[in-house]
């Protein structure tokens, strides 16, 4: 699978996520009941 134009995928913890390329280098903040925190 590729990511959409403009974006690019990153995985964290088992998760792939497809972020917009504006953003990079995310950290994980955190993760509860209702997701995941960058």
């Amino acid at each position: 699978m590729s990511a959409r134009p403009g974006f690019y995928r990153q995985e964290l913890n088992k998760t792939v996520w497809e972020v917009p390329e504006r953003y990079q280098n995310l950290t994980p903040v955190g993760s509860g009941a209702y997701g995941s925190v960058w």
